[in-house]
């Protein structure tokens, strides 16, 4: 497909899903289908749909929680990183679906808020939103 671009199956990436009020890109995690050309928004429903990784939406690697767990504990030392091992035993511990744990965490590791009840509320709010495009509105959050 012509302006598509490939990822490994499985991995999180970051999209531009449109712009907030102020004029700047909208970003979402997502995660890329088993076909590697396709991502997924949401996990908690079998019948989503699947959409092409279009190169127009600049998708970027993010890692995962063990990557940015790594980057924390070589940048902001012991303590944050204890801080996000806590985050990440406390929303495993909800059961989750795993593309909301990880915009919880991602938000956690580029915010450095380890407030485990902001994390979860930014993670929930994410996965609402991407609900709401879905349905044809847009979530508050």
């Amino acid at each position: 497909m012509e302006g598509v671009v490939q990822f490994n199956a499985m991995e999180l990436i970051e999209i531009n899903v449109g712009k907030n009020l102020d004029g700047t890109i909208r970003r979402r995690l997502v995660m890329v289908d088993q076909s590697g050309w396709e991502y997924r928004d949401l996990l908690d429903d079998p019948a989503a749909m699947v959409y092409p990784i279009y190169a127009s939406l600049h998708p970027e690697r993010v890692g995962n929680s063990v990557g940015w767990s790594v980057v924390i504990y070589q940048n902001q030392g012991e303590d944050e990183y204890r801080k996000f091992g806590h985050l990440e035993d406390f929303l495993q511990a909800l059961g989750l679906d795993s593309l909301t744990y990880s915009r919880a965490l991602y938000w956690a590791k580029m915010t450095l808020n380890f407030d485990p009840m902001s994390v979860l509320e930014h993670g929930e709010n994410e996965t609402k939103a991407a609900w709401g495009d879905r349905l044809g509105f847009t979530a508050e959050g």
